[in-house]
């Protein structure tokens, strides 16, 4: 079984980056950009995890998380730049985006794999 990923920026570029990273890993991505795509998004799929990226400001982060949360049990993995600020709450995890690529990569697959053997236990993610 392949996984699904919702990728969601305000930055176009960066949107696209991300996209081209992770289907090179052979994930199926889905990328929206901006809150509006997102809410169509997540109205037309189900998916694995949500990569909200640190573009968004904390206020729309925690909107996202929300809007995310409301359409399924989807893991969310919030991204971050090496300055302080606050954290949104109800994320499943946090990625530091001067780790790189490939460890991006790697926390993105630590993540699908927590969800997956959750749901095979019958718990949410």
């Amino acid at each position: 079984m392949g996984y699904s990923i919702l990728s969601l920026s305000d930055n176009q570029s960066l949107l696209s980056t991300r996209q081209y990273i992770l289907e090179s890993a052979a994930y199926a991505v889905t990328s929206s950009l901006g809150y509006k795509q997102a809410e169509a998004a997540c109205g037309q799929g189900n998916y694995d995890l949500a990569i909200i990226g640190h573009s968004f400001s904390f206020q729309e982060q925690e909107a996202l998380i929300t809007l995310v949360r409301a359409h399924g049990d989807t893991l969310i993995l919030v991204l971050r730049t090496a300055a302080p600020g606050q954290s949104p709450s109800g994320a499943d995890g946090m990625f530091e985006l001067a780790e790189g690529a490939q460890a991006f990569l790697v926390r993105v697959g630590e993540l699908l794999k927590r969800g997956k053997e959750a749901r095979q236990q019958g718990r949410r993610c």
